[in-house]
């Protein structure tokens, strides 16, 4: 469900990401990023799309 532009407060969603990235927490961490959303990795030349390729790369 989105979040409001005047619910959305960056500096909160920083502090999780960097949680979950410290915790190792992979499902939080994936589950910030939008179902649509696109990694593009330049050092393996891949293009990932969506939540679930993410996770598995």
């Amino acid at each position: 469900m989105p979040i409001p532009p005047h619910e959305f407060d960056p500096f909160a969603i920083v502090v999780d990401w960097l949680d979950a990235c410290r915790l190792g927490d992979l499902h939080a961490l994936v589950d910030m990023y939008d179902e649509r959303a696109t990694l593009e990795c330049s050092c393996d030349r891949v293009t990932l799309i969506g939540r679930a390729s993410i996770a598995a790369y």
